[in-house]
């Protein structure tokens, strides 16, 4: 992706303008959304990893694992769909963590065109990353980690970066889009939680 597509992608997140590839129902999200990605480069570059991508990624509000794991990946079997769940109650560096964190696990999977039903994603897993949990289909990875911390380390800092020589300020709006017919629940399928994580 060129560095003029990837500022594309950002301008489309915090600008009052639908996103191709990522899309969030819900406000509190797209409010924290919009904080990281002025206070974070490897944010930014997730979302550009994204919006670069041939998945289609919908960030909802929820818990995974009978609600006792914060965030997760649910892919949608063996399409382009990609479900991220997080819980945004909490506070905002928290749920900056967890986005950051399933964005990573995003760019994995899309990383791997044929990574789309369970098992072959269940395969991506077994090669690049470890058991999370005693139940089968758990994974996590050392890089959504130290993604994640890294994030989290630039978000603290407090300082808007610039994206090109461009800093986007906190007067930027953002616009929801609504979810497809293709993941509403009745058609949701999932076969496993790759990414979740233990409730902190």
């Amino acid at each position: 992706m060129t560095a003029l597509s990837a500022c594309a992608g950002i301008a489309a997140l915090l600008a009052a303008a639908p996103s191709p590839h990522l899309r969030v129902t819900n406000e509190r999200i797209l409010e924290v959304m919009r904080f990281a990605a002025v206070r974070s480069t490897t944010f930014r570059a997730l979302v550009a990893s994204i919006e670069g991508s041939n998945r289609i990624v919908y960030v909802d509000e929820g818990r995974c694992g009978n609600g006792n794991v914060v965030s997760c990946v649910q892919p949608v079997a063996r399409t382009e769909y990609i479900r991220v769940r997080v819980d945004p109650r909490g506070p905002i560096a928290g749920v900056v963590r967890q986005l950051a964190h399933e964005f990573a696990h995003v760019v994995e999977i899309a990383a791997e065109p044929g990574a789309r039903g369970p098992e072959e994603i269940r395969a991506l897993y077994e090669r690049i990353g470890f058991r999370s949990c005693a139940a089968s289909g758990c994974y996590e990875t050392r890089r959504a980690l130290d993604v994640e911390s890294r994030v989290s380390r630039e978000v603290s800092s407090r300082r808007p970066s610039p994206v090109n020589g461009v800093s986007f300020g906190a007067d930027a709006t953002v616009r929801s889009v609504e979810p497809s017919a293709a993941v509403h629940r009745g058609e949701e399928r999932k076969p496993f939680e790759a990414g979740e994580k233990r409730e902190r």
